[in-house]
């Protein structure tokens, strides 16, 4: 019976990937099971567990249920939904996920919803516009627990949730470390979350490259960023503005030891090979940091978030021996750009720290700025740029040729307008 079940969700999945072709690394993560103790459907982040029944029935009804709540699942598992606890209010978290979820059906499904799930989408879709820009399920789920707001949770909590406590369990306590690579260190379930964030990121990233792009991919893509961004350690963050560069230093990863041995045995003191005199290394060459020094920016703050960055890159080696750090500060136009090249140097900066601005907040000219710096020849290979800000300000309308993050303090910042294609990173300082 099991293979007819297993075919069944393999024409239903494939039906799906058809119809949305972003969705093959998801789809391909979450093995197939069946339990009749689950109601409908449900997943852990490995696994996709279907009641047979229910599956059959549907299946042979024509009825369009069992895609919708796969999706549904993928979802879920995208946007990490089944690792996180949020222990205070369960229901309330569930149908935070539940409710962002839905809203993403109904924005990315290219077919026709049945009524039911039509009207549940609407009501999803006008209550979450109702309150914010991007309904995010933590956003979601502070605005529940406020208790300014009522609505029937039943009514939107149509798979089962029930495996998620195990996933949670199994997966240890998030933030995990931003995924690099199949199979990097930790246990197989730290892997597993791992993966769907690196698969988030892929599936993030995959909208310029779908045909007719429209609103509802945009409102994935940002979700999907959004929900990940406050996830991110920072040290993480700095690493993807990293470069592969030569260093003077001996390279014991690629010495032979077997071959040193050998001669010193058969020849007295002349080993055969010595290790290389060099070796590449994956760090910062290049960044830029732009300071918004308007008015709301206080000094105070900006000199946290430099610290912050300071600590992290002496402790973790981020930097070469040498490099090239601009330090930016504006406000509605740029006031100072302060070459770094050292790490004394940079905690010289801090020591010394001067706010010079104080007027409104305008994004635009620093890019301008860091643009003439690239055309110039003073920035050669600039991966990123760091935009410490309180998010109030005037944003560029096209995306740079560099990546760019805009950089806020946990509970000091409005992120309502940052543009799709920016990144997103919330520090939680102690302030």
């Amino acid at each position: 019976m099991n293979e007819i079940h297993s075919e069944i969700v393999r024409l239903t999945c494939s039906g799906l990937y058809s119809r949305m072709r972003y969705l093959a690394l998801p789809l391909g993560m979450l093995e197939t099971e069946f339990d009749r103790d689950i109601d409908k459907i449900g997943t852990d982040g490995q696994r996709l567990v279907f009641n047979p029944d229910w599956l059959e029935e549907r299946f042979i009804g024509s009825d369009d249920e069992p895609p919708i709540l796969i999706l549904h699942q993928l979802y879920h598992c995208l946007l990490l939904h089944p690792f996180i606890n949020r222990g205070e209010d369960t229901t309330q978290w569930h149908l935070a996920c539940d409710l962002v979820v839905w809203y993403l059906v109904d924005k990315t499904y290219p077919e026709t919803l049945p009524p039911e799930y039509a009207s549940l989408c609407a009501e999803a879709c006008a209550f979450c516009d109702k309150y914010m820009d991007v309904p995010t399920s933590d956003g979601i789920y502070r605005l529940l627990q406020s208790q300014e707001v009522e609505i029937e949770a039943s009514r939107f909590m149509q798979d089962d949730h029930s495996l998620w406590p195990t996933a949670q369990k199994k997966a240890g306590k998030l933030p995990p470390k931003k995924y690099s690579g199949p199979g990097e260190g930790g246990s197989g379930e730290e892997r597993v979350v791992k993966q769907w964030k690196h698969i988030s990121d892929r599936v993030a990233s995959l909208n310029p490259h779908m045909k007719k792009p429209g609103k509802g991919t945009r409102s994935l893509r940002k979700a999907i960023s959004l929900s990940a961004a406050k996830r991110i350690g920072y040290t993480d963050f700095l690493k993807r503005f990293s470069v592969f560069r030569e260093v003077d230093s001996p390279n014991f990863d690629e010495f032979q030891y077997a071959y040193y041995v050998y001669g010193i045995e058969r020849y007295g003191n002349m080993p055969i090979i010595e290790p290389l005199e060099y070796r590449e290394e994956h760090r910062l060459n290049e960044l830029v940091i732009v300071i918004d020094t308007s008015g709301s920016c206080s000094r105070e703050l900006v000199r946290l978030f430099l610290e912050e960055t300071r600590n992290i890159i002496q402790t973790e080696g981020l930097f070469f021996r040498r490099f090239n750090l601009h330090i930016l500060q504006c406000d509605c136009k740029v006031h100072r750009d302060d070459k770094i090249t050292g790490i004394e140097e940079l905690g010289n900066y801090i020591g010394s720290l001067e706010i010079i601005g104080h007027g409104g907040t305008d994004y635009r000219p620093a890019f301008m700025y860091i643009d003439s710096l690239i055309h110039s020849g003073e920035l050669t290979n600039l991966k990123g740029v760091l935009y410490f800000t309180d998010g109030y300000g005037i944003y560029p309308a096209d995306m740079p040729t560099y990546d760019t993050a805009f950089v806020f303090i946990k509970d000091k910042y409005d992120d309502i307008d940052v543009p799709n294609w920016a990144l997103k990173l919330v520090l939680d300082i102690d302030i």
